[in-house]
């Protein structure tokens, strides 16, 4: 299995070193060599798909040893997995939830706590126990999320957070990946009789992602029970997401340009440098420097300012801490008097004047004075920035770092990159905009 996982990332950097050279100016002038490399990577990428597809294939065919003739082992497993639950799931849902819990638990019991009892049962229940490259520091080394887990955890970090759920993930097959990024459109002129039309041309550049490493660390008992594996499956999935959705979020929405963010300059970094000079820095009127003091007429001003071309191709939504939302938008929407059918059942809806508003603990929280400062965004994120994933999430363990304590410690890693490439000039506004706070 390590072999065939070698041979993808193999080719995965031949489709990404073909690709590049597509792009190059030698390859487009020569049509002969722009067909050669077309070909050239289709043949890799069909390669890739049959491969994969084999290793599915492969785990879906996984029994166990000596199984009963005509026995549903999806049934056997559920029926297991609800006799080892203790307490109700909170972050596996949906059909089959407490087998899927069940499964993770497994994979987590066998690769981090070394159980061979567990590492045997996901062998005969087909989770492959796949090392991840490069990734292992200790004995036990590390070990890629299958990828039936993958999407409970997706699933969870949308849930959690919005940066990656609302921006467009671009999969990188490679450390380092150029996107292109529309910067002008065609135009169409009038045209009289006889007269021939006016060239225009679409304008492209590149906007360049570097997957880096990002990492969760923490300690569990070093002890635990077989029959605890759904609810530590339900622990640790829920633990994992929510850390790294905390991450993006901030990365996204506050990162700083240092290394502690990897580099990645968040909104909030662009519009605070730029009040008084960005277009898309909009300042809140005299005096409303605070969440409480903030009212219509300041968002009305924000929404004129985003350009007219967002609300077409995009899906513009406020963003906003939770104390944003209660002090700002639920104050204004209580003032206006009314009942709605939302209000008259309790249903609350994050929305304002039929935008979404999102609400993340990354923007800011206070409910005292923020002064020059971004307070509320609006906008598509989507289109101001780009989001690049490098591979899946990985976990290893170590035994040795907490021996005296009997406890081991437990690493959650993944590579992502964040390029707010976006947010206009000081003559335009970009496809997201800040509310400021103005003393």
């Amino acid at each position: 299995m390590e072999k065939t996982m070698s041979k993808l990332n193999e080719l995965r950097q031949a489709l990404g070193k073909a690709v590049d050279e597509l792009n190059t100016d030698d390859v487009i002038a020569d049509a002969k060599k722009y067909e050669a490399k077309q070909l050239e990577i289709a043949e890799i990428k069909g390669k890739i798909d049959r491969m994969e597809e084999a290793q599915k294939q492969a785990a879906s065919l996984a029994r166990p040893a000596g199984g009963e003739p005509g026995l549903d082992m999806r049934t056997v497993g559920a029926q297991l997995a609800q006799r080892s639950r203790h307490s109700a799931l909170k972050n596996f849902t949906g059909p089959n939830a407490v087998e899927r819990a069940h499964r993770f638990g497994q994979f987590a019991m066998a690769t981090l706590w070394g159980n061979e009892k567990a590492a045997a049962w996901c062998k005969e229940n087909g989770i492959i126990l796949q090392r991840a490259q490069s990734e292992g520091v200790n004995s036990a080394g590390g070990f890629l999320v299958p990828e039936e887990f993958s999407f409970d955890i997706i699933d969870l970090r949308d849930a959690y957070g919005m940066f990656r759920r609302l921006c467009q993930v671009m999969p990188m097959g490679r450390d380092t990946m150029n996107v292109p990024r529309r910067t002008g459109g065609l135009t169409a002129y009038a045209v009289g009789e006889g007269t021939a039309i006016t060239q225009s041309q679409a304008g492209w550049d590149n906007v360049k992602l570097t997957a880096n490493k990002w990492g969760v660390l923490t300690l569990m008992s070093s002890e635990l029970d077989e029959d605890a594996a759904v609810n530590i499956g339900d622990i640790l999935v829920g633990e994992m997401a929510y850390a790294f959705a905390v991450t993006e979020d901030t990365a996204g929405f506050t990162g700083d340009g240092t290394s502690t963010y990897h580099g990645i300059k968040g909104f909030t970094k662009y519009f605070n440098d730029g009040v008084g000079s960005l277009t898309g820095s909009v300042d809140a009127a005299t005096g409303h420097d605070t969440f409480a003091e903030i009212d219509a007429n300041d968002l009305s001003k924000l929404m004129g300012t985003l350009p007219q071309y967002v609300y077409v191709r995009g899906k513009p939504s406020f963003y906003c801490s939770q104390m944003g939302w209660a002090l700002v938008f639920q104050r204004l929407i209580q003032a206006s008097g009314g009942i709605s059918k939302n209000d008259a059942t309790g249903a609350v809806v994050h929305s304002y004047l039929g935008f979404p508003v999102e609400i993340t603990p990354s923007l800011p929280t206070s409910s005292g004075t923020i002064n020059d400062q971004a307070m509320v965004l609006f906008g598509d994120i989507g289109l101001a920035a780009s989001f690049g994933n490098r591979r899946g999430m990985a976990v290893a363990r170590s035994t040795e770092y907490k021996f005296a304590e009997d406890q081991i410690a437990i690493k959650a890693t993944e590579r992502f990159d964040i390029n707010v490439h976006d947010i206009g000039t000081t003559s335009a506004a970009g496809p997201v905009v800040a509310l400021m706070g103005n003393t």
